[in-house]
This record gives structure tokens, C-alpha cells and sequence, in this order.
């Protein structure tokens, strides 16, 4: 059955692609944002939801929850305007490209080749990765040695690398260190290679660095060549700004320098890379890759107390944050640290607080991007407070918060703890925690939830 859809997709891909390569571009580009757009509604919740609440997590309150929404649909748009730009490869030539990219600080390239030192050009998922390696190609006449991850399907699997290859790439499957030592091989021979660096190094890989607000891994294997073949890393970024039209933003080479502390110096490299690409990300966050779970190995997690005021419950959620504060390792490796926020909960009156959980039973399923409707409950402060948290933790002190710690745990995907028994309906309803005694709450214990 795999093989028979496997003839299915790639005969699919084959036709389609041809269809497209016989139109004019901005019609084909047109067409797979379509397309994109059309993938929004057919995609999976789950992803779309990974995707909503990474970007409430990083971009915070400068957008509303309709205008997320809505980015998430343009997003996937582009992923479709990306999908089409790749069936068309074969069209691409130098004057297409003189016609629809216009390149910034050209000459960091060209005096990086000249150094004939060979070249790691570094992007990660964002705009038009694809096509990146095919301006080298064709725009400047040195073609790319990829590396990709293989995929399960191997005749679609073999038609795409096809296309990314048809104008003089090579492409290195990744695994088991022979793309590491096949791209080792390309820079000793002063040639170019392309690498994603923006995708999380697991549980135990890499390094731990901020990206993007949050400590996570990030992989070090193109710093560690650079260190080793004396190759620069240069950072590229290709921003689609209208249609088939796009613009290149060209960094200056990173080197790694032999050094006394070899990993500080991949460390320090690194860093100038995440900084350029957070910043890429943050002036144009449609054209990131969300949805991946991307901050699923992650060193921050931010805990977010609802409170009401009380001081004999705030001791007991003192306690569930004080044994947080105990766990500084995951997975082995040092670093945890703990954002705290607190929003101190004011009803309306008391007829709204005694209404809120009816409303809640059925809103709870509902509720990611939709806080701005508890404003008909809260007072402005704290409906404020509410439409601007994120956390991956939520910890209410009374059972009469439980309701809105679902809410809130559903709008950012986090885990919910409750320091008391909640009420009938909630007490049916799955916690990740609940902690009757706080005191006895054990680092162990807590260390399996992160």
C-alpha cells in the first residue's frame, strides 16, 4: 500500500509540475498559494494550534488573536507559493532571476568566494528556502551540495531532489554521519554546501542558547565544520515580497577561528547566526516554518499563577514554584530557568463569577485564540492581563479558578496545576497536576511534567 501511493503522489507531482512549468510564473504562483491557503482548512488542528500558540509566545501582544489567525493562513500560502516555486525549477534561468530577485550587499558573496576557502551558506525555514541554493547556481554559477533529510516516500522522495538538482546541486541525504563527512569532502574542494540551521538538536545534541525568547538546543555540526575545513558560514535569507518576486539578504561571513576553546568559539559563531535569523523572523514571521513543535526541547518554561489574593493560597502556590525552582536539570543538562508571571483575578461583580463556569464548560474546547471573549467576565485589567499571557505552565490557587486555568493552559498548550480540589463540573475534568499539599510535591515529580 506505502508503494502503491508512493506511484500515486509521484505521477501526481510529475503532472502537476508540468502543468505548472507552462505557465507564466505569477500564474503558477498564484496557484500554489491557493493551494497553501486551501491546506490551512484541510491541515490538522493540532498543527495549527502548535502554530498559534508558538506565535503568541513569540511575537506576545503585537498582534491580536484574529490577526494570528490570519497569519497562520498567509503562512501557509507561502509554503504553497514555496511548493510551486520548487515544481518549477527547471523554468528558473539567470534572467528570470535578474527580473524577480534583487539582492542586497551582492558583494559579500562574491569576495566570500574568492577567499577559496569553500562556502557553508546558511538559511533556516524561512522564505524561500528552496530557491536559495538555486540562485547560487544559476545567478553566480556555483552550484550547492545539500543536505536533506530523506524522506519516506522514495519516488516522490527522488523527483523532488530531481528538481532541486536540475541545475547542477548535488544532494547529500542526511544520516549517520555521511552527509557530514560527503559536505567535509565538498569544502576541502573549496565548493559550496547549503544547511538549515534552525532546527532543534533533540533532547541531548547541540548546544542550549536562547532562541527566539526561549532556551532550546540548536545543531553545531555547520560550526563544527567551519572550525575544522576553515570555511566561513554565510548567512542568507530570501524574503519573497510579491508573488514571484523576492528579495536576498546577504550577512556578513562568520568565521570560526582555531582557538584555545574551540566550543566557545562554535558557540559565539552560532549566536551571531540565531541573532540574524531572529531578526529575520521578527520582521517578516509569516515566512518562518510554525507548527513544528519547535521549542519541544526546551530550558525555559514559564509558569503563569492566577490568583485571588489570598495569602493563605499564595503560600501554597509558592510552594509549587519553589519546587520548580528546584529542578535545574532536563535530560542530564543544566540551565532551567523559570519566567514568572502573576495576574491577580478580578471578576466583575460576584453574578459574573458565579456564571463564568457554565460558560466555561463549553468555551474551554474553544478557547485558544478566543480570550478576547472573556472580557463579558473580567475587569479590563485583568482581561488585559489575560489576553497577553503565555505559559507553559498555568497554576490557579482556588477551585473557583480552575475553569479559567483550562482556558488559558488550552490557548498556549501548556499544562494546567491546580493547588485545590476544583469544583463540580471541573473536578471530571483532566489536570496535569493537582497537588491536594503542596509541601508534598517533590522535585521527581515535577521533572517528569517538563
Amino acid at each position: 500500500m506505502k508503494k502503491k501511493w508512493d506511484r500515486i503522489g509521484y505521477h501526481l507531482l510529475r503532472y502537476f509540475s508540468l502543468f505548472l512549468r507552462k505557465l507564466p510564473p505569477t500564474a503558477a504562483v498564484r496557484i500554489g498559494r491557493a493551494l497553501g491557503e486551501l491546506s490551512y482548512f484541510l491541515s490538522s488542528t493540532k498543527r495549527k494550534s502548535v502554530a498559534y500558540a508558538d506565535i503568541k509566545a513569540v511575537l506576545g501582544p503585537r498582534f491580536s488573536e484574529g490577526q494570528r489567525r490570519q497569519m497562520i493562513k498567509r503562512h501557509y500560502g507561502y509554503l504553497g507559493e514555496l511548493f510551486a516555486d520548487l515544481l518549477c525549477f527547471p523554468n528558473m534561468t539567470r534572467e528570470t532571476m535578474r527580473r524577480t530577485i534583487r539582492v542586497h550587499h551582492e558583494s559579500r558573496y562574491l569576495n566570500t568566494l574568492a577567499e577559496n576557502k569553500g562556502v557553508i551558506v546558511i538559511t533556516g525555514h524561512f522564505g524561500n528556502w528552496e530557491l536559495l541554493q538555486l540562485v547560487s547556481n544559476v545567478y553566480y554559477d556555483r552550484p550547492v551540495h545539500l543536505i536533506a533529510a530523506a524522506q519516506k516516500h522514495n519516488l516522490m522522495n527522488d523527483f523532488l531532489n530531481s528538481l532541486r538538482s536540475c541545475h547542477g546541486s548535488s544532494v547529500i541525504t542526511r544520516g549517520r554521519g555521511m552527509g557530514i563527512r560527503a559536505i567535509f569532502r565538498v569544502l576541502k574542494q573549496n565548493k559550496v554546501t547549503g544547511i538549515l540551521g534552525d532546527q532543534d538538536a533533540g533532547k541531548k545534541g547541540g548546544i542550549i542558547v536562547p532562541f527566539l525568547g526561549r532556551k532550546t538546543t540548536i545543531p553545531t555540526g555547520a560550526f563544527e565544520l567551519a572550525l575544522r575545513t576553515g570555511a566561513p558560514i554565510f548567512p542568507c535569507f530570501l524574503v519573497r515580497t510579491d508573488g514571484p518576486k523576492h528579495e536576498l539578504f546577504m550577512a556578513e561571513p562568520i568565521w570560526c577561528r582555531p582557538a584555545q576553546d574551540s566550543q566557545l568559539e562554535i558557540k559565539q559563531a552560532l549566536l551571531k547566526f540565531v541573532k540574524l535569523l531572529e531578526d529575520m523572523i521578527l520582521t517578516f514571521p509569516e515566512q518562518w516554518l510554525w507548527g513544528v513543535k519547535r521549542w519541544k526541547y526546551s530550558w525555559t518554561k514559564r509558569l503563569l499563577i492566577l490568583s485571588n489574593g489570598r495569602s493563605d493560597s499564595f503560600e501554597e502556590t509558592q510552594k509549587v514554584i519553589d519546587g520548580f525552582q528546584k529542578v535545574q536539570t532536563q535530560y542530564g543538562r543544566p540551565g532551567m530557568e523559570y519566567p514568572t508571571q502573576t495576574i491577580r483575578v478580578y471578576f466583575k461583580s460576584a453574578w459574573h463569577k458565579r456564571l463564568f463556569p457554565l460558560f466555561a464548560v463549553l468555551f474551554i474546547p474553544h478557547a485558544q485564540g478566543r480570550l478576547a471573549w472573556l472580557k463579558i467576565f473580567f475587569k479590563p485589567e485583568t482581561q488585559k492581563a489575560l489576553e497577553k499571557s503565555s505559559a507553559d505552565f498555568v497554576i490557579s490557587d482556588d477551585p473557583s479558578l480552575a475553569p479559567l486555568n483550562l482556558c488559558l493552559a488550552k490557548d498556549s498548550k501548556g499544562k494546567c496545576i491546580v493547588t485545590k480540589k476544583a469544583r463540580f463540573p471541573f473536578n471530571l475534568f483532566s489536570y496535569d497536576l493537582a497537588v491536594p499539599r503542596a509541601a508534598d510535591l517533590s522535585p521527581e515529580h515535577l521533572q517528569k511534567m517538563l
